[in-house]
């Protein structure tokens, strides 16, 4: 489904899915890519015009994790400048360690983004299933207020068999278009940036 030039999409990046999908697809060891870059590559693609960017992620303790902190610190921070608005929660110390609230961040936002009627689309940057219950209640929102909205669901795909969120539009995102996506800077501390 082709939106119409005038219809203003918000993109919601979460974050490590898009690292993890990434990393599976493409094999990239650490979050490269420039979300700004991204989400007007998706409007693009979907025909609509980006009104906003929102960016969630876990992010380590300096403590447990120094560099990974400054990482997330530098790239947040950038992200910010560039006129994101990011989200981040500090990751739990569990095995695996876990990312919470994140989603429930994403799932609220997406709401009371439709609620305000502050988009014609929303583009999820994820593959996650946890958002399958939000096409309902968005939609229900679109209803009431004599709307429709789109709900799309965007994630890197290679050579593996990936699925975007069940009930919405699916976005596969090509090498090609991630490529033309990567952030040049690196945030990684100096002495990680071998690869």
């Amino acid at each position: 489904m082709s939106g119409n030039e005038t219809d203003r999409a918000v993109v919601l990046v979460d974050g490590m899915n898009l690292f993890n999908n990434a990393k599976r697809a493409y094999g990239y060891p650490y979050p490269n890519y420039d979300v700004v870059k991204l989400a007007n590559a998706i409007c693009g693609k979907i025909g609509c015009q980006l009104a906003e960017t929102r960016f969630y992620t876990g992010v380590p303790a300096q403590r447990s994790e120094p560099d990974r902190h400054h990482f997330w610190f530098a790239k947040s921070q950038a992200m910010r400048q560039a006129g994101v608005i990011v989200y981040t929660r500090t990751v739990r110390q569990t095995s695996p360690p876990q990312e919470k609230g994140i989603d429930l961040r994403i799932g609220l936002d997406a709401l009371a983004l439709a609620f305000r009627r502050a988009c014609d689309a929303l583009a999820i940057v994820s593959t996650d299933q946890d958002f399958t219950e939000l096409n309902r209640y968005v939609r229900e929102v679109a209803n009431e207020q004599g709307r429709k909205i789109r709900l799309i669901s965007a994630y890197p795909v290679g050579n593996q068999k990936v699925r975007g969120i069940n009930g919405m539009e699916q976005l596969p995102i090509a090498r090609k278009t991630y490529d033309s996506c990567i952030d040049p800077t690196d945030y990684r501390p100096r002495r990680k940036r071998r690869n």
